[in-house]
């Protein structure tokens, strides 16, 4: 009797053994709970990811030379005006390549690249499933069903195969190989694996791996749909572990969503091609209309599924429409270029800083297809969100499809140092380099600007230095500029800068000091603030450094008093446009009296001043109280202080008849009023 007739008996005439799950039997000398009896499942949760870092860096003007060296030569005057128009209008972009990239350009053997293929394939997996295992403590062999998705190429055996049997998996692993889905791939490989964990009447684990090799799709053509491929895409793997066991979750799992748009106008959107030299990606005009199409739908779909019931009735009671951006904290979406995302921003009504994980990606590693969208989640892994946040993931591709998923933070951290970012505004010297000095010791990432400073010079260990002139627009909507490509969101804002005039009468006053005064202290703060909103985080901070002169008046300091007056309202409005808007940033406004600062030596001088002056320690320790506050606040720092404010506001006319007092008593009285101006300004 032949072995194979001897197996078939056996399993015919076995005893059923009903307690063996589905997936996943485990035996006696593998991995760690070796138990007959396996645990019932829980909700399941996001366990581990890991973003590959594997390749050598190229920035777009980098490939360009390489280009220009060895392709451009062979090519038409429009392909090579498209080469420069896509690489050289973001020269600074950056993608990462396992191959070095001269070979990539070169090399047109279909043998060699598909050799090259394989290794490169191979590379990124082994990577990204050692480095998603390693952060659950876990080995192969804990692993119940594997997901590989990759559409830049075909192996046989499957890729999920390949990188099985080179790290170890289980002999009954369930392993699955996913293609042809493009962009899309990996939420949808991700969505796939919860499901078949779901069906599952045991506790088990997926690994999904979603990879890219997209050197494989370089081509040496003037064809346009080549040279987008070339200048679009670059390379990365994302491992994600997906557990039903009940251990500590980076995210719980809520609803998916999965949308497939299969019309003809829609199938052909993004196709691949067959060539003499490989496969093309091909990308039809119609991708904003097709795209902007399937994500409606989607979102139809998915967002009643979680928003709170109040938001339902309010709908069905009132019929108005919930603001249900406000009930997503944070958003990681496929970053296929910067157009598409500012058509999400657009769409979706969200800010540049809500898309600041997604723009990073693309700025620092370009599209990468599948894995793009993990790659914004680990970017929101490093901003370190609170237990409980909510994110909205996003991805689409080919098909026309769009994949959707609604996590919630765990309490579990894959990274333990947080990737916050400040902006301090005048922090050469006072409030400003004080306020600089303790958001550095707090872990933040400063960006330090002033008029006083020549870029990039350090001055405080540590702290990033911008020349920014507040008064010139041009100058504002440049550092604007610098700033995203430095921080792509803004966590903290401290608007510091400032500057007084020597107290005088209204009509002795000089024009050109009048008009500094005005645009540094509130027209600078209106520009810059009008260019870094859109940057700003949820649950993020502005700070502005007003005086106690914007709440009560002074004799001599007419300007001075109008200028802060003015910036207190403007915070105000600030406050009530956020908040209508559904934005969680706050704006806290302080209105300190003296601090002992350096404009306010330079303008008192040797003057008596009328009340002592707070320290620089002072005020920020006061910010630093304000800095979790999530409702914005306008405080006053010493009790003296706010009783001013309060005597003016009861009795403004006995306030006024003081002042009027106080101004009284010739030449030396007047010189004390130079020692009147409460500042903060650096």
């Amino acid at each position: 009797m032949t072995a194979i007739a001897r197996t078939f008996i056996d399993a015919a005439t076995a005893v059923p053994d009903h307690n063996v799950p589905k997936l996943g039997k485990r035996t006696s000398g593998e991995a760690r709970g070796r138990s007959f009896w396996r645990a019932r499942p829980a909700a399941p949760r996001i366990t581990g990811l890991y973003c590959s870092e594997l390749g050598t860096t190229f920035t777009n003007r980098e490939l360009y030379a390489i280009n220009a060296k060895h392709l451009l030569p062979r090519c038409g005057e429009e392909t090579r005006a498209l080469y420069e128009k896509l690489l050289l209008r973001e020269p600074d972009r950056e993608r990462r390549f396992i191959t070095p990239y001269e070979q990539v350009v070169t090399e047109k053997d279909p043998v060699v690249r598909a050799d090259r293929f394989r290794d490169v394939s191979l590379r990124l997996l082994e990577d990204a499933a050692r480095g998603a295992l390693a952060q659950t403590n876990l080995g192969p062999k804990d692993i119940d069903i594997l997901l590989v998705t990759c559409m830049a190429g075909k192996t046989l055996p499957s890729l999920a195969a390949l990188v099985s049997g080179r790290l170890g998996f289980r002999e009954d692993v369930c392993a699955v190989n996913l293609g042809d889905m493009g962009c899309s791939a990996g939420m949808t490989a991700f969505d796939t694996g919860l499901r078949l964990l779901r069906g599952e009447k045991h506790a088990a684990r997926a690994l999904v791996l979603a990879l890219e090799p997209v050197t494989n799709l370089f081509q040496s053509t003037d064809d346009p749909g080549g040279v987008v491929g070339n200048t679009l895409f670059g390379e990365g793997c994302a491992g994600v572990v997906i557990s039903t066991h009940r251990e500590a979750a980076l995210y719980h799992i809520g609803p998916t969503q999965r949308v497939l748009q299969g019309d003809d106008t829609s199938a052909e959107a993004i196709t691949l091609r067959s060539t003499q030299t490989g496969p093309m990606i091909q990308l039809s005009k119609e991708i904003p209309q097709v795209a902007g199409s399937a994500i409606e739908k989607n979102l139809k779909k998915l967002v009643p599924r979680f928003l709170p019931l109040r938001d339902k009735l309010a709908y069905l009671l009132l019929r108005r429409m919930p603001q249900w951006q406000t009930r997503v904290d944070r958003w990681a979406l496929h970053p296929g270029g910067a157009a598409v995302l500012r058509g999400l921003e657009k769409q979706l009504k969200l800010s540049s800083a809500d898309l600041g994980p997604s723009y990073e990606v693309f700025h620092k590693r370009s599209n990468m297809s599948s894995p793009s969208v993990f790659y914004a989640l680990d970017n929101i892994e490093k901003l370190h969100p609170r237990v409980g946040e909510r994110v909205l993931m996003m991805s689409f591709g080919s098909g026309f499809k769009v994949a959707t998923a609604v996590l919630t933070k765990g309490d579990k951290r894959s990274c333990q140092v947080a990737q916050r970012h400040a902006v301090v505004v005048g922090g050469t010297s006072g409030i400003g380099e004080a306020t600089a000095r303790s958001l550095l010791a707090q872990g933040y990432r400063v960006v330090v600007a002033s008029r006083r400073v020549v870029e990039g010079e350090a001055r405080i260990p540590g702290a990033e230095y911008l020349t920014l002139d507040v008064t010139q627009s041009a100058s504002v909507q440049a550092f604007a500029e610098k700033v995203w490509r430095l921080t792509f969101g803004i966590d903290v804002l401290v608007v510091s800068s400032g500057v007084a005039q020597e107290p005088e009468f209204i009509g002795a006053q000089d024009d050109a000091a009048i008009s500094n005064v005005v645009n540094t202290n509130l027209t600078g703060a209106m520009l810059l603030i009008n260019r870094l909103l859109p940057q700003m985080r949820t649950r993020s901070s502005i700070f502005l450094m007003n005086s106690i002169l914007g709440q009560i008046p002074l004799m001599n300091n007419a300007v001075y008093c109008a200028a802060k007056a003015g910036l207190k309202h403007y915070a105000e409005v600030l406050d009530i446009e956020l908040r209508r808007k559904g934005r969680r940033v706050a704006v806290h406004s302080l209105f300190p009296a003296y601090v002992q600062t350096p404009m306010l030596e330079q303008v008192s001088g040797k003057s008596k001043l009328m009340l002592r002056p707070m320290t620089t320690d002072d005020v920020v320790a006061h910010v630093a109280r304000l800095m979790g506050e999530r409702r914005s606040k306008a405080s006053f720092l010493l009790g003296r202080d706010r009783a001013i404010a309060m005597l003016y506001k009861a009795l403004p006319g006995l306030f006024k008849w003081l002042v009027c007092r106080m101004g009284r008593g010739g030449k030396k009285q007047r010189r004390l009023q130079v020692g009147a101006l409460p500042t903060h300004a650096s």
